[in-house]
């Protein structure tokens, strides 16, 4: 059964355990993959909170199999060195101090790109034009752990063209969610 989560705090986090087969029949291997939304307030508190009980949750119900969290955090990233050593400021902190690897950030790495700044991530995974002035931020992750490697990540579209083409830019006709599509390729091992 899945494990309950607190309804004060978690907006929305399903958990399922995937088995992939494997290349010999009868072998093959277990993948928990968790789906989450935190809440959009101010402060990061509430949002702690919340990757607390997913992360507890997750522990208990992955029994030591490989992991992936697909996050709608509602937190920018950091710009930093993406230390685990460092107590988390961030959301994004806590899940890797928790042992979770960005997806977007370990490819950008073994490309040979440094692990601090902004180039780590897509440019943006939300991006609202209102009247008032653009929303674009880095909020939505793809984590992995365990013995998930991260062979490939999609980009996001070209910041000019989404622009120039769609001046309400997220949603559109093109895009048509107000964040973007995260994508990997992963590999367990």
């Amino acid at each position: 059964s899945l494990p309950r989560l607190s309804c004060l705090h978690t907006q929305v986090a399903l958990l399922q355990r995937l088995h992939v087969p494997g290349a010999v029949a009868g072998q093959g291997r277990n993948l928990v993959v968790c789906s989450t939304h935190l809440r959009a307030s101010k402060g990061d508190d509430i949002r702690m909170q919340q990757a607390a009980e997913v992360v507890s949750a997750l522990s208990d119900f992955a029994r030591g199999d490989p992991q992936v969290i697909l996050a709608d955090v509602n937190s920018e990233a950091p710009t930093g060195s993406g230390s685990s050593t460092v107590a988390a400021n961030t959301v994004f902190e806590y899940f890797q101090a928790c042992g979770y690897r960005c997806a977007y950030r370990e490819v950008h790495q073994s490309l040979g790109g440094p692990v601090q700044g902004d180039s780590a991530f897509p440019r943006f995974t939300t991006w609202a034009g209102w009247a008032s002035g653009d929303f674009r931020s880095v909020c939505d992750h793809i984590f992995v752990a365990g013995g998930v490697q991260v062979a490939s990540v999609l980009d996001v579209p070209c910041e000019r063209r989404l622009a120039e083409t769609f001046h309400e830019r997220l949603p559109n006709s093109e895009y048509p969610s107000d964040h973007m599509s995260l994508v990997a390729d992963l590999a367990l091992t």
